[in-house]
């Protein structure tokens, strides 16, 4: 019984250490996701049978902290028009570029200050700024 004892205050004591550590590391340096969807084919998720493999990726929100977002980085941003799903894309242009769309309201859109356009690789499946615009950074 005292050895239980022991070992579980030191898990206790161990998980009180770990626990924040961790979601400090999650919050600011980044974390692994997987990626599902066709959308940014053929650079992710190349094959289109669902039940064979997903992409996994590793996703840095220390690059978010620093602005260090380029064209042709790959992001991950919550959907605006499902807020419970997050999206992945590639950052087609950045604020003050002008941009030629796909399919937009408008042809052309100037990207505002603190905004990017972002943008599937596969355009035939992929919801991006074609259909909600510019996103912020």
């Amino acid at each position: 019984m005292q050895q239980l004892k022991q070992y579980t205050k030191a898990f206790v004591s161990g998980f009180a250490f770990v626990m924040p550590v961790s979601v400090a590391f999650f919050d600011y340096v980044g974390y692994i996701s997987t990626v599902s969807g066709d959308s940014m084919q053929p650079v992710l998720n190349p094959k289109s049978d669902k039940s064979l493999t997903q992409d996994i990726i590793y996703l840095s929100r220390w690059s978010l902290r620093n602005s260090e977002l380029r064209r042709g980085d790959i992001v991950s941003l919550d959907s605006p028009r499902d807020p419970g799903s997050r999206l992945v894309k590639r950052i087609i242009a950045l604020e003050g570029d002008t941009v030629k769309t796909l399919h937009y309201k408008n042809r052309y859109v100037k990207i505002p200050e603190g905004h990017c356009w972002v943008e599937g690789d596969h355009h035939a499946v992929s919801m991006d700024s074609n259909t909600f615009g510019p996103v912020c950074e």
